[in-house]
Order: C-alpha cells, then sequence, then structure tokens
C-alpha cells in the first residue's frame, strides 16, 4: 500500500526536542507508527540531524506535514529551519492541543507523549501552513515589545519615586537612583522611536503600511508599529474573521436550554498586544462626532455598557486598519460614513457586526 500522508509530531523543549512520525496508507484507516520517538538536541546540529533522519524515513514523494506545538520562543529555531529546507511547518497553540488531547481522554503529559498527541492532530485534521515573518517584522516586533516593556519599567519606577518623595523618611540618594533610572528609560525609549522610523525607511512594505495606518485619525507611530509587528503588516491573514479571532476580539456565548445564559464576551484568546494598543485610539472616539464615535454611542445607548462600546469601536478599528492595508488606500471618513449610515436603523446588527 501507498502511504498518502505522513504526521510528524515534535514537542519543543529548551534543550532538546522529540519527533514522532505517523504513516497513512492508502485505503486503509490505519495510521501506523515509525518505531519509538527520536530525541533531538535543540540546536542546530539537532537540526541537521532530523533532515537527514526525515530524509532516510520517510516517503520522499508521500505529502508530509510537520507539526509542533509554540512554546514561548523555543520552537521558532526549527521552524524557521524546516521552513527554510521546503517542509510543510505548522505551528499550534497549545490550548488547541491540550483541547484535541481531552477529546482522545488522554491524559498523560511527557514529552514523548506530547509529540505523539501533536503527530495523531496532524493525522486528523487539515492544518494551516506556518507562515514566518520577515526579517525587518521581526525587528519591528522586538523593538515595540520592548518598547512597552520599558515603558512598563518606567511606570513602575515612578510609582517608587512618588512613594519615596512622600514618606515619611525621604532618602535623597534613593530618589536620585530613581531619577537616573526614569532618564535613562526615556533615552531608550526615544531611541526605540528612532530604530523604528529608520527601520520603516528600509522597507517599503512596512514604510507604506505605517503611513496607511496612521492616515486613520488618532492612530500615531507607536500604535501604527505594534498593529504592524503583531499582525505582519496583515500578510498573515487572508479574511477580516481571521484577523478579529487573532486578537481575541471574536465573541463567545454561553448558552444553553433555558438554564445557562450567560453574557457573551469576547474570547481574549488572541494576542493582547493588539487590544491595548486599540485601547487608547478608542478612547479618544468616544466623544467624536465621526465613525467611530457614532458606533460608540449607538452600542453605549443600547447597552449602558461603556466597555462593549469601547470594544466595538476597537474591533471596527482594526477592520478598517485591515481594509485600508489590504486595499492600499488612505483613511476616507467619507466611504465609512456611507456604509454606516445603512446600518442605522439596524443597531444590533450594526453592534453585532463591530465585535464578531
Amino acid at each position: 500500500m501507498s502511504v498518502v500522508k505522513q504526521s510528524i509530531g515534535v514537542d519543543v523543549s529548551k534543550d532538546d526536542f522529540y519527533v514522532r512520525i505517523l504513516f497513512q496508507f492508502q485505503g486503509s484507516t490505519e495510521v501506523r507508527k515509525h518505531r519509538g520517538v527520536k530525541k533531538f538536541s535543540n540546536t542546530n546540529s539537532g537540526f541537521i540531524k532530523l533532515h537527514e533522519w526525515l530524509k532516510k524515513y520517510t516517503v520522499q514523494d508521500a505529502p508530509m506535514v510537520i507539526a509542533m506545538e509554540a512554546t514561548g520562543v523555543y520552537h521558532e529555531a526549527l521552524a524557521y529551519f524546516l521552513f527554510e529546507h521546503g517542509y510543510f511547518v505548522s505551528v499550534q497553540l497549545s490550548t488547541k492541543v491540550n483541547a484535541f488531547a481531552k477529546s482522545h481522554n488522554l491524559h498523560n503529559k511527557t514529552d514523548v507523549s506530547d509529540a505523539e498527541i501533536i503527530a495523531r492532530l496532524v493525522s486528523e485534521r487539515k492544518l494551516v501552513a506556518w507562515r514566518p515573518p520577515t526579517k525587518s517584522i521581526r525587528r519591528l516586533r522586538a523593538l515595540t515589545r520592548q518598547y512597552q516593556a520599558i515603558t512598563e519599567s518606567k511606570t513602575v519606577t515612578q510609582n517608587q519615586l512618588h512613594a519615596m518623595e512622600h514618606s515619611a523618611l525621604v532618602d535623597d540618594q534613593v530618589c536620585m537612583r530613581y531619577r537616573e533610572i526614569i532618564a535613562l528609560f526615556k533615552r531608550q525609549l526615544k531611541q526605540i522611536e528612532l530604530e523604528i522610523r529608520q527601520l520603516a525607511r528600509q522597507d517599503e512594505l512596512l514604510d507604506n503600511v505605517l503611513r496607511l495606518l496612521m492616515t486613520i485619525p488618532g492612530v500615531a507611530l507607536k500604535t501604527a508599529a505594534v498593529i504592524a509587528a503583531e499582525t505582519g503588516c496583515f500578510q498573515l491573514f487572508d479574511s477580516r474573521a481571521q484577523l478579529v479571532k487573532f486578537s481575541g476580539m471574536d465573541v463567545v456565548e454561553r448558552q444553553s436550554g433555558s438554564s445557562v445564559r450567560g453574557r457573551s464576551s469576547i474570547s481574549k484568546r488572541g494576542n493582547s498586544r493588539i487590544r491595548r494598543a486599540l485601547f487608547m485610539p478608542s478612547l479618544s472616539y468616544v466623544k467624536d462626532d465621526g465613525v467611530f464615535g457614532q458606533l460608540y454611542q449607538r452600542v453605549y445607548q443600547r447597552t449602558m455598557i461603556k466597555k462593549k462600546g469601547l470594544i466595538a469601536v476597537q474591533r471596527k478599528l482594526l477592520v478598517v486598519m485591515y481594509a485600508i492595508v489590504k486595499n492600499g488606500t488612505a483613511y476616507d471618513p467619507r466611504l465609512h460614513q456611507r456604509r454606516c449610515q445603512k446600518e442605522v436603523g439596524k443597531p444590533k446588527l450594526a453592534y453585532r457586526d463591530s465585535i464578531n
């Protein structure tokens, strides 16, 4: 019998990773394992050994899918190596792998069993290929995330300085060091902003995306940079529904029979940095008479919950960003105003369309 699919599961840790191969044959639902689970070191030499091992023990003409669980940053080097060598690579969220294991009533948690579970996931599901971001996007992501980390550290230090200055026993030396640290943070933040601008000038696609995003009122460089970095300049998405789910703004409903009627809410299972970046711009639209301000007022007047109005604006803002980047056109408030006028008589539909 000929092999119709080769499912390879990889469980990655900091120092090593385990690999399991499953074969599926034509005309049979049976899945056969290849020997035991193989262990490799999570280094470049280990990647080369894996490449040679796969060439030796897999069927070259049969479809092959390699899947791994997203484990912080430990899986990235292996994923890039396999992608560069022409393999079909899929990176799965740990929540999806855990849910799959529970659906099969599998409770063991070891490196070997995890590789087995991921391989079975590959054999039963049609997975989406992983597409790595460009070097510019990776650098932009590193810069924006460091900017956020330094900003948070600066806020902590400012609070510590404030507490010391208003305490019963003020220590001038401690206050001086706090001020020096804050000054250092400010210099670093300015340097990061400069590096972001320089990076944009060196990459035509990134520069164009940032310019388009900043045509939206209330969206400045920092917000645009975070959105571009975390979404890969929207190159990783084929629809706005994918983008909304990736950002964790998809709606989760809890309803069953007549006894369970929970509140609908966003899942928050996606990228929290996107939601964080959109929060401040959404606040600026609360008293605005434009498209976003009208959306906020419609949702708030119907639900009397300000947070729902802000979430609706954030979701709408993200979708508008996606649209202008995909179309390559600057933000036109008149265009979006005409579209929203069709929804004025349907506030419920307008709200659902703004958070789904």
